[in-house]
């Protein structure tokens, strides 16, 4: 009897052994949440397309297309933030954050993409939302703008030219974008008149893609004061439609040059210069003594010309001092 009693309790434990394993391994068999799965009373957002693509626009034109947002969870939703981060061409417009979805209940930010100059564009537009499984979702925004773009090249000259002496610089403006350019004007705005456009070229000026055109301008310094002076293009580039070149122009004086006579019998009031002189520096001695009184130059003829009065007598010596307005290479 004790026998069968001992065998009865052992049946007994070992049930409940068995019984206790069965409980500790169905803890740890629990499987864990499914990633995405709302929570009770909690709000789920789902946001689609995943991708926007507005293909090809003229730059001035716009296209909005818009981005779902859903609140799929049985619970409110909080969106805490719209944001885009990209190229600035991208916009939305919509509410500032932060605002509610119920339930199954959907709002729709609309998208502009309105490029302003040409490329290819993209950008990144971010939800955040109090959804615990997502709180931040992505969608990616790509276009592509035409437009004209110009180019000019350089957009700034410095001429350093020997006084008297023509020096040149060329101008490219090229049409770097994938529209047609029309150059409507070319404003010369300068100091003096010793700057000077090169060229016959035709306003308006139409460039299509790729194609470029070369404009000269020449700059001749007659005297030693600084100048300066601007060249403003105005053109269909809607990004840049005013592009401005900035041009200084210094001149350098030559060696200094003396042309020596002696007057001859009968006297002559004319004196023939080797070279055209940068007519300030320009110095006459008769005798070996300056004189700044009597006589003038004539530019025309090149000549030093004294007045009846002031012709010096035969034997005389002349000088003419002065910086010549060249030689040019």
């Amino acid at each position: 009897m004790g026998s069968m009693e001992g065998s009865i309790m052992s049946r007994h434990r070992g049930v409940l052994v068995v019984l206790w394993m069965v409980f500790v391994a169905g803890c740890w068999l629990q499987p864990d949440p499914v990633p995405g799965t709302p929570h009770e009373g909690q709000g789920q957002l789902e946001v689609t397309p995943q991708l926007l693509d507005y293909q090809q626009l003229n730059s001035g034109d716009m296209l909005t297309l818009p981005i779902t947002l859903v609140n799929v969870g049985d619970g409110p939703l909080t969106i805490t933030g719209l944001s885009i981060d990209g190229s600035e061409w991208f916009t939305v417009d919509i509410v500032e954050p932060p605002w509610s979805l119920e339930p199954y209940e959907a709002a729709e930010p609309p998208v502009t993409f309105a490029p302003g100059t040409d490329g290819d564009f993209e950008a990144v537009f971010r939800v955040q939302s109090d959804d615990p499984n997502a709180p931040e979702y992505s969608v990616e925004m790509f276009g592509v703008g035409l437009a004209p773009v110009l180019y000019v090249d350089p957009t700034a000259v410095e001429f350093d030219a020997v006084a008297g002496c023509e020096e040149t610089a060329d101008i490219t403006l090229r049409n770097t974008g994938s529209a047609p350019l029309t150059v409507t004007e070319i404003d010369v705005s300068a100091t003096s008149d010793e700057f000077l456009l090169v060229g016959d070229l035709e306003w308006p000026l139409i460039l299509h893609p790729n194609q470029e055109e070369t404009i000269q301008l020449s700059y001749t310094a007659w005297d030693m004061e600084d100048d300066t002076a601007s060249l403003t293009f105005v053109s269909n580039d809607p990004l840049n439609p005013v592009i401005t070149v900035a041009v200084t122009g210094t001149a350098a004086l030559a060696a200094t040059h003396v042309d020596q006579w002696v007057q001859g019998d009968p006297p002559t009031d004319r004196f023939y210069l080797s070279w055209p002189p940068v007519e300030p520096t320009l110095i006459v001695e008769v005798a070996g003594d300056p004189v700044t009184e009597g006589w003038w130059f004539d530019a025309a003829a090149r000549e030093i010309v004294f007045e009846a009065e002031n012709i010096p007598p035969p034997g005389t010596g002349i000088d003419a001092r002065y910086n010549p307005a060249g030689p040019c290479d």
